[in-house]
């Protein structure tokens, strides 16, 4: 893509799973392509899943060594899982599809 173009990210972090358990996890919304700093949006052509799971599961665990969450020991032990519990799905959301609870101060996707 280039240094000089920057994706659209949007983070929600969540702690419960579908029955309520803890469950810290996170959801990231993508575009699929970046922006130029003129403004102008640069589409992908495709998606390597796997690249984005790695890529973000790299830079959490930095991230959280970085502000001493957890220690660069517990980073290691993590990354010899065979399951280290990231996984990447790629979807079109359309905005038609984006609904805005006023109420409720939140944005859900209904089919």
């Amino acid at each position: 893509m280039g240094a000089d173009r920057r994706p659209g990210i949007v983070v929600s972090i969540a702690t419960a799973a579908d029955m309520l358990q803890w469950h810290p996890h996170g959801h990231l919304q993508v575009t699929d392509g970046a922006f130029s700093e003129d403004g102008t949006f640069h589409p992908l052509a495709t998606w390597d899943t796997e690249a984005l799971m790695r890529l973000s599961h790299e830079r959490l665990l930095a991230r959280l060594v970085e502000k001493h969450a957890i220690s660069q020991e517990l980073v290691k032990r993590l990354m010899t899982w065979r399951h280290p519990g990231f996984s990447a799905h790629v979807d079109l959301l359309s905005l038609q599809r984006l609904v805005y609870l006023d109420g409720q101060q939140a944005v859900i996707a209904v089919r």
